[in-house]
């Protein structure tokens, strides 16, 4: 039923994200060996289904060789010609520019209103940062944050620590694509084991019942691709158009529930 919807809805879709791009999250919690490979397959699924995409890339720095979201926040207006409506999808990088923005919600000034005027040619924004950075811009703002998870134990606690500070501190409900390595019975059994062991914690730890889906390690075939267009599909519908940012609910800290740190 999702795909009838996508075929017959995809053109309408995007024309109204034109008029009102919408922000997507990518939480990133140091496992880019799986992250990078699905933001660029859901940037290009998502521009085969007609959109074009602005990947705010909060992991790498703006430079004088290497422009960025804080130069754009300047009005370096001679750079937005980079964002080429006919470039399916482009990745910015985004580290100073979104701390910039981070530091302006601390004091309660308006965050985001200017990216409504940068991202004109864009009908998707993915901002792929850390938990901590996707807590301070996004607050209670319904979108839902994506998890990369590989197979290894390592993935599996830092995606929970990440889970867990999204959930109690910004509000937000993540949900998670599990990156099946390898399509060995064997292998691919141990990481949808590691998959489960991850949703059974936030269910006994945390109350949330993890969304998941799972993804082959090619995610050119037609299963994984299937897949992948469902998801971008339900990021895009989770999505907070650019325009509402700046009435967003503010963050405001409550130490009964906010997360910390520590076990579990």
């Amino acid at each position: 039923m999702l795909e009838a919807c996508a075929n017959q809805a995809i053109g309408l879709q995007a024309m109204a994200l034109q008029a009102s791009p919408r922000m997507l999250a990518l939480a990133s919690h140091g496992d880019q060996a799986s992250e990078l490979p699905l933001l660029w397959s859901l940037c290009a699924t998502l521009a085969d289904l007609g959109y074009s995409v602005l990947v705010l890339d909060a992991t790498h720095s703006e430079s004088a060789q290497s422009p960025g979201l804080e130069q754009l926040i300047d009005g370096a207006s001679a750079d937005r010609g980079a964002l080429d409506p006919l470039v399916p999808w482009t990745i910015l990088p985004a580290a100073n520019g979104l701390k910039r923005l981070c530091q302006a919600s601390a004091t309660g000034q308006p965050t985001l209103r200017d990216l409504t005027g940068l991202s004109q040619s864009c009908s998707v924004v993915i901002l792929y940062a850390s938990a901590s950075t996707l807590v301070s811009l996004l607050p209670h703002s319904g979108v839902t944050p994506l998890l990369a998870v590989a197979g290894g134990k390592k993935a599996l606690v830092s995606a929970y620590q990440a889970l867990k500070l999204l959930l109690l501190n910004g509000g937000l409900r993540p949900s998670i694509a599990c990156m099946l390595e390898s399509i060995e019975s064997e292998r691919m059994e141990s990481d949808l084991a590691l998959n489960r062991n991850l949703q059974d914690c936030a269910m006994t730890f945390l109350g949330y019942q993890l969304e998941s889906v799972s993804l082959g390690d090619d995610l050119t075939d037609e299963s994984s691709a299937t897949t992948l267009r469902a998801l971008a599909l339900r990021l895009v519908e989770s999505g907070l158009p650019l325009e509402q940012f700046d009435r967003a609910t503010p963050w405001v800290k409550q130490p009964s529930t906010a997360y910390q740190g520590g076990s579990h």
